[in-house]
């Protein structure tokens, strides 16, 4: 198994002359500002004294980021194990208290390789929903005629109002997994609306919070876009949907630990 380092990501992946996957990454978010490891992905933050070194097995970064809510320390730590496992580790530090809409480590595999992807006891073939099937669970599996993939939550660490899923989703010509901290105590919920002229900002909170209160809004609204995509031309170009924010004290580390195996499938 060899990796390709490019953009500041692992941008290929080679199992016996197959690259398996879209460039991977980690991304976080708060109300407004949102990360990504992926040069030219991300939204209105910062980025201050970033470090990278990397070879043919490991692969360190770490930065400084300045969000709209807070201030972080990112550090990321990636290593082929061996000829079919990488471990993927990541940890962010809270440097002032801040807000959090997620904190996530991104996993992309070409569906070309896998016809079907299994979480928590449920199967889905690939269809091109754009449904985050997401659970509390530790692991997720694909599954092709030549190679299946495993990934496994190996540990994490959260603050006591958020709680760690792994979700899988079938986007285009790729399967997306993601290990994802969500706040389940939030300290507000904003309406954000998901389009290009809007640019993925939130409606100012007083409008938010007064659209929050209209019966049956807010569970209709609620991480809409990843439950049931909206289909008809009006709203995909409005594209709202509600999101819990969670509130982060100074010093607090949010990290995960995922392990990948590839193997030739049986």
């Amino acid at each position: 198994m060899k990796w390709l380092i490019e953009n500041n990501t692992i941008s290929a992946l080679d199992f016996n002359g197959s690259n398996l996957i879209f460039p991977w990454g980690i991304e976080f978010a708060d109300s407004s500002s949102f990360y990504s490891l992926q040069e030219g992905i991300g939204l209105r933050y910062r980025e201050f004294e970033k470090s990278i070194h990397f070879d043919q097995r490991s692969y360190r970064m770490d930065t400084r980021i300045e969000m709209c809510e807070g201030k972080w320390q990112l550090q990321l730590d990636d290593k082929i194990i061996d000829d079919q496992t990488i471990l993927r580790s990541a940890v962010a530090t809270c440097l002032e208290d801040a807000y959090l809409m997620d904190f996530v480590l991104r996993f992309r595999f070409n569906n070309q390789y896998f016809q079907r992807g299994t979480i928590a006891g449920r199967s889905y073939t690939h269809q091109n929903t754009n449904v985050y099937y997401q659970f509390p669970t530790d692991s997720v599996s694909l599954d092709g005629e030549k190679y299946a993939v495993g990934i496994k939550l190996l540990d994490y660490q959260s603050p006591m109002n958020f709680s760690p899923y792994l979700y899988l989703r079938d986007h285009f010509d790729e399967w997306v997994v993601h290990a994802r901290l969500l706040p389940d105590l939030p300290e507000k919920t904003v309406i954000k609306l998901c389009n290009p002229w809007y640019d993925t900002k939130p409606l100012p909170q007083a409008v938010s919070n007064a659209l929050l209160r209209i019966p049956g809004l807010k569970n209709a609204l609620m991480y809409r876009c990843e439950r049931k995509p909206y289909r008809g031309k009006i709203m995909r170009r409005i594209n709202p949907q509600a999101i819990p924010i969670g509130r982060v004290e100074a010093g607090t580390k949010l990290s995960w630990k995922v392990q990948m195996k590839v193997r030739h499938a049986s």
